[in-house]
């Protein structure tokens, strides 16, 4: 072997100084075409570069000018295995020398593939075209390639190899080529048996682990060469991974492998493993795949950093194959893509498989024993049935240990089995003196073919021991409680040896399917607490318990689909006697969640006590009584409080846990002043000079404890594992999470805590900013907060804290811009008054209680066009100080409008021009029928500054939003924020009565000056008076021609029924009036008698007329006589007999008639019943001169009232026969009559 290699090498070193002449190169981006001609591959890197150089060389295309010519021209390596490379080789014989170079054809996936070879040489380069098709391998190789890590991340797959052949193979050499690569054995040891580099026939095994470590931002590649003993074949296996600054998560193997199988096998299903080499946790956004015969089944939402799961690779996934669709579709390869981080981040993984036509058939049941089972023989032959399109060959068959102790194989040969033939593999029984019913054993039989390795699992179960139970037991069994379907579940359990000698453990079964039980490890410390640990680091391994010892066993349970209590037994077998310890659980549709939000403890520190509700999730058909939280291992800073039930079929919160950090802490607690500490701090809110010195000494104190405890600020998150009992679930373990943190009074800062940014604010005004100050404690909080102005020395407290306390630094600026808003109720003599302390003047001093909140609102104003800065500090007893940096910039708005300025001369012009002045040329039959002469325009309103700008209205000179014949057609107000447009529309609708017309537009904005604008509009004189007259009527004419007309006709109508109304009115009143007035019984009418009487009465008026013309105006008893005589005249007249006629239908028919006689005498009949009044209430006074008097007799007062009665009814009968008299046919009594009215009418009239 050293003569062999010593040979090569030097017959290495000879070619050398031929290569530097002359030397092939590969250029292609996923193709292995290498040249070699030595034994390592130790040319690979040289090669690359070669090809990076070549690139940038002159190129030779024409062989023919240096006289070479290729045979073949086209080099062609036909089909090969992947990862088995073949090399071709070529000799060429130029002038005066020769050389010889080799084409190694190494593919990297199934398929053609196609690439060119540059040969350079020192007068040029030559492209010679090479192709190849890589086929499935027989020895299951896969490339490892398109692996993304970031730099520092951790890669080590693992490279399995499946021997073929029907003998042992034995593997020579492993080597790989890259120096960042390194070969470790599978498991990981220094040094393993010999028989780990043999293989036997037809079986698949893990040869070696290829690790490699990112350190350098580059592409890395190299391949892994497998020699084996029974070829000169070399196997090799490519290896590319590219390392960058982000990188991607990526599977543990570089690929997913679901093997080989049968088109008729059940589908198969593998994990989809991820490791996370970020530092945070990734969500999972979506995980697909083009194939339609891979089934994903998406699991979990979030893969966990690496170095936070403990086997480092985290199942986010279940990946199932149909071998059925597979083979249908060709699909034997292909890539798995997961996106990640909102789908900003993406990985591929690729995955293989290899599917043969049809498969293999057996009974499971066959080998399933339980120990109720009592058939006499107990002899089973298992059969196979080959459904391959080919003949399998039955190679042999392996026994586990526990199979060969209690079983025995009887009448088993290798065979062949045909297509669709069925035989006896192989029969089992129980060995001679083995009895069912003390056998527990859960184990298999792996039969070996020639396609691939069948487990066919052997079951069987019984034991006993006693130990110490993680539950309490009356009758020391194991009740694992109530588990759902399709669960894991582990619990662990404790042997103890307290015999004097030491007890040998040789085996441990258990009785129950499904189920295992392993030696987790051994101990010497108290068995009491043994149990209560999360994971056990300091146990031993051991199988003899010596005094005092005791063994942790671990029972691991994997449930199926069916319901119902299942009873067993774990069988721990040692020197003296097999323990048995009952085991019961109960299998039943359901789960119980604690959640479903993750339980951390976030935000915790010395002084809080943290609390959280603890949530719990139940879909089973039983309700449970919580019987115990407790954690693991115990933790005194953690307590629960709970409600005690867990209803069926509900989400409840049962109950709160608690974590006080302040347990653990003691002295050296990170936050919170004691008590002689926090009455120095009180003294120091008047501000004294030696303030900062007293902030800096206890403030670092404090954060070099906290450093201490979080491992410099690296841990701070703690992992706690909790376990929670119930009546029917038992030992269900939760987990959560602690961090332990710096505390702030700002709860809402943004990634930056430490600075507090001032929105842009336009010169001349304030902006505001308000902070929320939250007492994050669980005890009073007193807060002192100041300015930068105030805090005296603040260059030394600059310089003295750490540096991730402090903002970044700033330069100084004019701190009056910043000022506080200070509320009513905020009084620094309070402080005075309960602590007797002084508080300096221009602070702002707060107490809160536990969980209280205040919101402090900080003004800043600009008044220049640059930053301010200035820094603010909360002062407290719990943290010491804070510090913050305010920020704030102010700025002016540029508005433009139509891309002029404000008040900028130029006018925004509306022209007229014949398009418009269309509608005015219609015919007149159109003229009135809305011309529509309309112009708009469209004005841009621009914010071309830093700050918004608001727009609440726009102004016609005084009109809003329309007037003056300008409109603004979207008026409504509007925000233009920096850099941001509007389009404005302006239409302008002329009245034709002025040839120009100007407007001012005003915009009433949020700038601090006068936003104003010049509105001109033009229409050629000639369009005037055309225009004028083509302007409709307005809209509102017609409706208010119809209103008004229909207002008329209805109060005509109403004025026609009052009239009526009235008319009947005055009607009654006239029935009414003859009616009271006319005697009962009327006589007949004398038209002579009347007459006589007539003119007696006149001649008796022309006497008394007369008389009073020659008295005395001054006498007034003139007047007295004159009535005297007047009622004497009358009263004669009363004495002689009056007829009265009666007033009929006649009267009517006459008015019709003679309708201008009567009207003329109606108006005479009422100037007499003027002179009637006007005499009776004459009588009325001389009635009440009578009456007091009192001297004349009742008679004569009643004759009096009668006469003055008779004189009314004379009166009316006057008017009545005044009217009758018309009717007869005496035209001279009428007249006389008519003359007697007038003559009464006179007098009336003198008097």
């Amino acid at each position: 072997m050293v003569e062999y290699s010593t040979s090569r090498y030097i017959l290495a070193m000879g070619l050398l100084s031929l290569i530097t002449k002359t030397h092939p190169t590969a250029h292609d981006s996923s193709q292995g075409y290498i040249s070699s001609n030595e034994r390592y591959f130790d040319d690979f890197s040289f090669i690359e570069r070669e090809i990076s150089s070549g690139l940038r060389s002159e190129y030779v295309g024409d062989n023919i000018k240096f006289h070479i010519k290729f045979d073949p021209a086209t080099l062609d390596f036909r089909q090969r295995p992947l990862g088995v490379p073949h090399i071709k080789k070529d000799k060429k014989i130029p002038p005066m020398g020769n050389t010889t170079f080799s084409v190694v054809f190494l593919g990297r996936e199934e398929g053609h593939m196609e690439s060119c070879l540059f040969i350079h040489t020192t007068n040029g380069h030559f492209k010679y075209n090479v192709k190849g098709v890589s086929i499935y391998s027989p020895y299951y190789l896969r490339p490892i390639v398109e692996v993304k890590l970031p730099v520092n991340a951790t890669f080590g797959p693992l490279i399995y190899l499946h021997n073929p052949h029907s003998e042992p193979i034995q593997i020579i050499e492993v080597y790989t080529s890259g120096g960042d690569f390194h070969l470790e054995l599978p498991t990981g040891e220094r040094e393993g048996p010999k028989n780990i580099w043999e293989i036997a026939p037809f079986e698949t095994k893990a040869v070696i682990r290829v690790k490699f470590t990112a350190k350098v931002e580059q592409n890395h590649t190299a391949y892994v060469r497998i020699r084996l003993n029974i070829t000169e074949e070399i196997l090799v296996v490519p290896l590319e991974i590219e390392v960058g600054p982000r990188g991607s998560i990526f599977s543990p193997q570089g690929y997913a492998d679901f093997g080989v199988g049968g088109s008729m096998d059940v589908p198969k299903q593998i994990k989809l493993c991820l490791y996370n080499p970020f530092t945070k946790p990734v969500k999972i956004h979506s995980i697909t795949t083009k194939s339609k015969a891979v089934k994903i089944e998406y699991e979990h939402g979030v893969a966990i950093p690496t170095g936070k799961v403990k086997t480092g690779c985290m199942d986010i996934a279940n990946l199932t194959v149909d071998w059925k669709r597979a083979l249908k579709n060709q699909e034997f390869t292909g890539k798995i893509t997961v996106k990640y981080r909102n789908g900003k981040g993406t990985a591929e993984i690729p995955y293989f498989l290899t599917v043969l036509e049809g498969g293999v058939t057996y009974d499971a049941q066959v080998t399933k024993y339980f120990i109720n089972d009592q058939s006499k023989s107990l002899l089973r032959h298992f059969k196979l049935k080959n459904e391959f399109k080919s003949t399998i060959r039955i190679l042999n068959i392996t026994l586990d240990e526990q199979v060969q102790k209690y079983f025995k194989i009887e009448n088993f040969k290798p065979l062949l089995l045909k297509q669709q033939e069925e035989n006896i593999i192989f029969s089992i029984d129980l060995k001679p003196g083995v009895k069912l019913a003390h056998l527990q054993i859960n184990s298999h039989i792996e039969l070996k073919t020639n396609v691939s390795s069948i487990a066919i699992p052997v079951l069987s179960y019984k034991g006993t021991l006693q130990l110490y139970l993680p539950f309490k037991s009356k009758d020391y069994s194991l009740d694992v409680g109530l588990i759902s379907f399709n669960t894991r579940k582990e619990v662990n359990f404790l042997v103890l040896n307290d015999n004097p000698v030491d007890i040998q453990i040789k085996n441990i079964k258990t009785s129950i399917p499904l189920t295992s039980t392993t030696i987790v490890g051994c101990g010497k410390d108290d068995p009491k607490t043994a149990l209560l640990q999360h994971s056990f680091e300091n146990l031993y391994a051991c199988s003899n318990l010596k005094y005092g010892e005791y063994a942790i066993l671990k029972l691991v349970v994997q449930t199926a689909n069916n319901e119902g209590h299942v009873w067993g037994e774990i069988q721990i077998e040692t020197d003296f006697e097999n323990l048995s310890v009952p085991v019961q659980f109960k299998v039943a549709a359901g789960k119980l969640e604690i959640g479903p939000d993750r339980l951390v403890f976030d935000q915790c520190f010395p002084g809080k006590i943290c609390s959280h509700p603890l949530r719990v999730h139940s879909t089973f058909n039983e309700p449970m009584i919580i019987k115990n939280i407790i954690s693991l291992p115990p933790d005194p800073r953690l307590s629960s409080r709970h409600s005690g039930h867990i209803l069926a079929h509900t989400t409840k919160i049962v109950g709160h846990l608690f974590l006080n950090p302040n347990i653990a802490c003691g002295n050296e607690c990170y936050t919170g002043l004691h008590k002689d500490i926090y009455n120095q701090w009180l003294k120091t809110l008047i501000l004294p000079k030696s303030v900062v010195n007293f902030d800096l000494n206890l403030f670092n104190t404090f954060y070099n404890r906290f450093l201490n405890i979080t491992s410099n600020g690296m841990r701070k998150w703690q992992n706690l594992t909790l376990r929670l009992d119930t009546s029917e679930v038992r030992s269900h373990m939760f987990k959560t999470r602690v961090k332990m943190s710096w505390p702030s009074l700002i709860q809402d800062n943004p990634d930056n805590k430490s600075i507090i940014s001032f929105p842009l604010t336009q010169i001349g005004r304030t902006s505001y900013r308000n902070i929320t100050i939250k007492n994050p404690s669980s005890s009073n909080l007193i807060v002192q907060i100041l300015l930068e102005k105030v805090y005296p020395s603040v260059e030394l407290l600059y310089e003295g804290l750490p540096s991730i306390s402090l903002p970044v630094y700033f330069p100084p600026s004019n701190t009056d811009n910043f000022f506080f808003v200070k509320k009513e109720n905020i009084k620094e003599t309070v402080f005075f008054d309960r602590f007797n302390i002084k508080v300096h003047s221009t602070t702002m001093t707060l107490l809160l209680k536990p969980g209280e909140n205040y919101t402090l609102t900080i003004g800043f104003r600009g008044d220049a066009i640059r930053e301010f800065s200035s820094l603010l500090f909360f002062r407290n007893n719990l943290t010491v100080i804070e510090v913050f940096r305010l920020q704030g910039k102010s700025s002016e708005p540029l508005f433009r409008f139509g891309n002029r300025k404000p008040g900028a001369i130029q006018p925004l012009l509306f022209e007229f021009t014949e398009k418009h002045m269309k509608e005015c040329e219609k015919d007149k039959h159109f003229r009135y029928q809305n011309p529509n002469i309309v112009v708009k325009r469209s004005f841009t309103a621009r914010n071309i500054g830093d700050i918004p700008i608001g727009v609440s209205n726009f102004y016609i000179n005084d009109a809003v939003c329309e007037g003056y014949d300008f409109k603004v057609l979207n008026c409504s107000p509007f925000v233009l924020l920096p850099n941001g447009t509007r389009k404005i529309d302006i239409e302008f609708t002329p009245d034709f009565t002025l040839a120009k017309v100007v407007r001012s537009l005003i915009l009433q904005t949020s700038c601090n000056f006068h936003v104003n604008y010049t509105l001109q509009a033009t229409i050629p004189s000639y369009y005037i008076s055309i225009c004028s007259s083509v302007i409709p009527r307005p809209q509102w004419e017609w409706y208010l021609g119809c209103f008004s007309i229909t207002v008329m006709c209805v109060t005509l109508i109403l004025k026609l029924v009052l009239t009526v109304f009235d008319a009947e009115k005055i009607k009654k009143q006239m029935i009414d009036m003859v009616l009271v007035n006319s005697p009962s019984i009327q006589p007949v009418l004398d038209l002579r008698l009347l007459g006589q009487q007539v003119r007696e009465e006149v001649q008796n008026t022309k006497s008394e007329s007369l008389n009073e013309i020659s008295k005395d105006d001054s006498n007034s008893s003139s007047k007295n006589i004159q009535l005297s005589e007047t009622y004497k005249g009358k009263s004669e007249l009363e004495k002689g007999p009056v007829l009265i006629p009666a007033v009929g239908k006649s009267k009517k028919k006459l008015s019709k008639k003679n309708s201008n006689e009567s009207s003329e005498y109606l108006e005479s009949s009422k100037k007499i019943s003027e002179v009637c009044k006007h005499r009776t209430n004459n009588c009325m006074e001389k009635k009440a001169e009578k009456e007091e008097e009192k001297k004349s007799s009742h008679y004569n007062k009643e004759n009096k009232k009668i006469n003055c009665k008779r004189l009314n009814r004379l009166l009316v009968e006057e008017e009545t026969s005044s009217t009758t008299t018309e009717s007869s046919t005496n035209t001279d009594e009428i007249l006389e009559a008519k003359e007697t009215n007038q003559k009464l009418t006179k007098l009336t009239i003198k008097k």
